[in-house]
């Protein structure tokens, strides 16, 4: 394997949501949360579902979105969370 680039995820949450104020919050404290996440074709959600599958977390999905922009929107709105590139 060659690595070509290394990419971030960030997790996003809405102004009012219990994990804003804090600076770091771990993949395992995620569980249970309500995840939106955004197209499925593309490689961010195969490396999101992966990286709770191989820490044994089984997230909750909320939502699909088609875009970042609907995704944040929700997140916005208090609908979820979302991993999104940084």
């Amino acid at each position: 394997t060659l690595t070509l680039y290394k990419d971030e995820l960030v997790l996003v949450v809405s102004s009012s949501h219990r994990y804003a104020k804090r600076g770091a919050v771990s993949i395992g404290d995620l569980e249970g949360e309500s995840l939106i996440v955004f197209d499925r074709e593309s490689s961010y959600y195969s490396l999101i579902l992966s990286l709770f599958r191989d820490l044994g977390i089984v997230p909750h999905q909320q939502m699909y979105m088609d875009s970042i922009e609907a995704t944040k929107k929700m997140v916005e709105q208090n609908l979820g969370i979302a991993l999104l590139p940084a």
